[in-house]
C-alpha cells in the first residue's frame, strides 16, 4: 500500500484501538519522509478524522515539536506499546472485588481479563457492553451487563467504579456517556472511582476543548457517545506510571497551535 493511501486508511479507520492507530500512523509517516510543512498537514488531517483519540494528538504534537521527527517517531511508538497502565490497574483491584465499568477501553478490559478472581458489572453505554462481556467471557472472568436504569444499584454492591478516558486534560476528561452519573452514584455509596488514562491521553487543555467541541452536540448532548467530567469527581487516575491524585496530572505533550487549524480533507 502506498504511504499516502496507508495514512488515509488510518484516518478513516473505525473501532481501532489507540495503540494501533498511533503505530500505523507512524509507519505511514516514516515511509513518506515528509518535509516539515507536509508533516504539519498530515498530522492535522489525521487528528481531525480521529478526533477523540488522545494518543494521536499526543503523538502528532510530539512529532511537530521535535527538532528531528525521524529520531523520535519510533520512541513514541515504543512508549505506546510498552504502556503499563493495565498492569497498574490490575494490581490496584482487590481480590474477589466487584468492579463496575462504564463503556469500554482496551487497557481497562486488559486489566480485568488478567484477573480471574473478579466480578465485573458492565454498564451498557451506547451498546459497548457486548464487546466488553465477550472479551471477559473468553478470559473466564464473570461479567454481567447492567442497563442504565440499574447503574446506581450495581454501584451499591461494587468495590470500585472504573472508567477509561480516550482524551483528558489536567482538569477535565472525555468519558463514555453515563460516567458522570456513575461517579455521583459512587460518591453517594462511598465507592472509589478510578479514571484510566493510558499513555498519551492527558493533553493540554486547548486540545481537549477542541475535541469536546467536535465530539459532543451542545444542543443534544444526551444523544452523544461521550460526555465531559471534571477530574475532581474521580478519586485516582491510573496512568502508565501508576495511580495519581487528580491534582497531580500534567499534560504529556506541549501545545501546538498548528494542529487546531482546519485543513480540507
Amino acid at each position: 500500500m502506498h504511504p499516502i493511501e496507508h495514512l488515509r486508511h488510518v484516518a478513516r479507520a473505525r473501532g481501532v484501538d489507540a495503540s494501533t492507530l498511533v503505530t500505523e500512523t507512524a509507519y505511514a509517516m516514516s515511509a513518506m519522509r515528509l518535509e516539515p510543512e507536509a508533516l504539519v498537514v498530515a498530522c492535522r488531517r489525521v487528528v481531525q478524522r480521529q478526533i477523540e483519540c488522545g494518543p494521536l494528538w499526543w503523538f502528532a504534537s510530539a512529532l511537530l515539536c521535535a527538532p528531528d521527527p525521524d529520531e523520535v517517531i519510533w520512541e513514541l511508538v515504543g512508549q505506546i506499546s510498552d504502556d503499563d497502565t493495565a498492569r497498574h490497574l490490575g494490581r490496584l483491584i482487590d481480590d474477589d472485588a466487584t468492579v463496575v465499568t462504564v463503556g469500554s477501553g482496551d487497557h481497562l478490559v486488559d486489566a480485568l481479563a488478567r484477573r480471574g478472581d473478579l466480578r465485573v458489572l458492565s454498564v451498557d453505554s451506547h451498546h459497548t457492553a457486548t464487546g466488553v462481556l465477550r472479551r471477559l467471557e473468553r478470559a473466564e472472568v464473570p461479567a454481567d451487563p447492567v442497563p442504565a436504569e440499574g447503574l446506581a444499584a450495581a454501584i451499591g454492591i461494587a468495590s470500585a467504579v472504573v472508567i477509561q478516558t480516550p482524551a483528558a486534560s489536567p482538569s477535565t476528561a472525555l468519558v463514555p456517556a453515563g460516567s458522570l452519573a456513575a461517579a455521583l452514584a459512587a460518591r453517594h455509596h462511598s465507592v472509589p472511582v478510578w479514571l484510566v488514562a493510558p499513555q498519551g491521553t492527558v493533553l493540554p487543555g486547548e486540545y481537549l476543548t477542541h475535541i469536546v467541541e467536535h465530539s459532543i452536540d451542545a444542543d443534544r448532548p444526551w444523544e452523544c457517545e461521550f460526555e465531559v467530567i471534571d477530574i475532581d469527581v474521580v478519586d485516582s487516575v491510573i496512568t502508565p506510571t501508576g495511580a495519581l491524585r487528580p491534582a497531580d496530572l500534567s499534560p504529556g505533550c506541549a501545545f501546538t497551535p498548528e494542529l487546531l487549524r482546519i485543513s480540507a480533507i
